[in-house]
This record gives structure tokens, sequence and C-alpha cells, in this order.
């Protein structure tokens, strides 16, 4: 099958502005060097993976030297960690939220993703900035099952393909792959939205496994945590799956723990009364105990459904966007400063 739009996105040929705008996106002291540098990083890697494959490195300095034993295997993940698709991954229980939120950041105005029960997420969807409109089904071996396109006043069928798509219990499909303008990606070309299987709806173990394919190379982890259900962490398997993901880290080689993001959803389910902001205080507590890593201006209160009819909570949303920005931004250059050092 030929090569898609959607994956072809990243491959077209970039005009000398754009490629002067993202060397410079840099903090870099001398500006606009990230590319070559990033470049240069891929050349030293490629080198020392062809070296370690030699038969006399294996003989006379693999088992010898400390923290050689995996060698291949540490080379190639950091070789993935700067080319491949850097995610924001939206974990959490099922019916949690997770879908509503990415619709937030793709379109404020209008639902893209499916959001109700009968349409809960039961695989992968990866949300790619791009324009046309394109729907890609992929496998196993990610390879591509069926592309259908829409032009923009498609919109409408676009929705409704989708749907269908998602609620589908095809065991051939693993991912559904979505290219569809956001604006929070604008100008990052290698970074995707990734909605999950929520905790509930599979086996914990197996949506981690289907997760750690992107773990090691992604930008911000996001938990929707549905504060309406007895509190949001009462839930066995949500801890133990956060207690797993928490375990990890380790595989992750520029992902900082204090990247991660609590979204304590359905927070206008809860009666208001005086004693509001002792329960957030203590659910911050709660939230620290499970990954004590987290920042707290990274917890917040929140109701996706209610964004469009209460400003606290659109107010919370900007201050959410603002931040994933922010770690967006950060990354950018800090994945080739971490090779470096």
């Amino acid at each position: 099958m030929s090569e898609s739009k959607y994956d072809s996105v990243k491959k077209k040929e970039l005009s000398d502005q754009e490629l002067h705008d993202i060397n410079c996106s840099s903090d870099f002291t001398d500006t606009c060097d990230y590319g070559l540098l990033q470049e240069s990083v891929l050349g030293l890697y490629t080198t020392m993976q062809e070296f370690a494959s030699h038969p006399i490195f294996k003989s006379h300095v693999q088992n010898e030297a400390f923290k050689m034993i995996d060698i291949d295997n540490q080379l190639k993940t950091r070789n993935r960690d700067l080319t491949e698709d850097h995610a924001i991954i939206f974990a959490g229980e099922t019916g949690a939220g997770k879908s509503t939120v990415i619709n937030l950041l793709i379109n404020e105005e209008e639902d893209v993703l499916p959001v109700d029960i009968t349409a809960t997420t039961s695989r992968l969807c990866k949300i790619l900035n791009c324009d046309p409109m394109v729907i890609l089904t992929k496998n196993h071996e990610n390879k591509t099952i069926e592309e259908r396109k829409f032009q923009s006043h498609e919109k409408s069928n676009m929705i409704s393909s989708l749907r269908d798509l998602v609620r589908t219990d095809d065991p051939k499909v693993r991912s559904i792959n979505i290219c569809h303008p956001v604006p929070i990606q604008q100008g990052k070309r290698n970074i995707i939205l990734l909605d999950t299987p929520g905790v509930g709806n599979k086996k914990q173990d197996e949506v981690v496994k289907m997760m750690m394919e992107y773990l090691p190379n992604s930008v911000a982890l996001i938990f929707i945590i549905n504060i309406g259900n007895a509190g949001g962490f009462q839930n066995d398997s949500l801890r133990g799956f956060l207690a797993e993901m928490r375990e990890s880290m380790f595989q992750m080689p520029c992902f900082e723990p204090q990247n991660a993001i609590f979204l304590l959803n359905k927070w206008d389910t809860l009666i208001p009364n005086r004693w509001e902001n002792d329960l957030f205080d203590q659910m911050k507590r709660k939230t620290h105990e499970i990954w004590k890593d987290v920042d707290d201006r990274n917890i917040f209160k929140f109701a996706a459904g209610r964004v469009t009819q209460n400003k606290m909570y659109k107010d919370e949303l900007e201050k959410f966007k603002s931040v994933l920005k922010e770690m967006m931004e950060r990354n950018e250059s800090k994945r080739v400063k971490e090779h470096l050092e």
C-alpha cells in the first residue's frame, strides 16, 4: 500500500523560514544549532551501534565494562527518543473523561472524538496536527488497513466514521490515527496526542503494555481522575495502574516525573461548600502519595463537560493549556541537551 498523507506529513519539504523556526526554537546559548546538534547526536548513536555490534566489542569490551551488558537496547532507545513521535499521553479510568479533555484541545466548540459511554475508547487513538482531515486504521504491525479522507465541509461525516471505528470490535485494528488541525500542536511536527483505552475497559497490564511503546519518548503524561467516583483514587485498579506507570519511569531517558499532570475531572459533581479548598488540599496530598514528584501547579480542579458554561473551569482549562505548552516548548531542545550530558 502506498504511503499515506498522514505517514508522509512529517517528510514534506520545509521552507527556509520553517527550518529556521524549528532550529531556533531552543534555549541553547548558540541558537539555530538545535537541528544540527540533533543530526550530530543521531550520527554518534549510529556509529556507536555499529561499534557495539562488532565481534571485537562483544568479546573484549561488553562483558568487562560497567553497564555495557544491555548497550544495544540502550542505544536503540536513545535513537528512538530523538526520531520517533513524542506523545502527550492521556490516561485514566474508563469514563473518566479522557476523550472529552482531548476534544477541548482540538476544538472547544465541537466534539471530534466520541464521548458517550457507548463509544468508550477500546484502542489507541493518535491525533496528529495536519490538514486535510484523514482517518487511518492500523494493524498490530503499524501497517495501514484503511484510509479515509475528508474535505473541510465533510467534518460531520468524519466524526460519524470515527465514532463507528472507535466502537468496532475488529481484532485486526490496533490503533486509529486521526489527522486533524490541532491549535496546541501548531509548529510541533513530531508531537501527537494519544488517547488510551481506559483502565477497567481493558486489563491493567494490557493498557500499560500498549502505552509502553510511547512512554520512552513522551512529552507529558496527563492522568484524568474521575473525582466524582469516591474521590477518584479509591479504585484499586487505578492505583495499581499509576504505581506501575511510576515504576516504568526508568525506561524514559528524557522524561521527568514532574512532567505528569493530574486533572481532577468532574469536580462539578461535588456539592459546593466552604470546605472545598480543604478538599482540594486533601486531593493534592493523595496525589502526592501515588506520584510523589508531581508539581502542585500541575494538579487542576477540572470539569471538562462544563468548560463552555462555567468561567472557573474555563480558566482552569487555560491554565492547563499554558502548563502543557510550556512543557512542549521546554522539551523541544531538552532532549538533545539530555543526550549530550
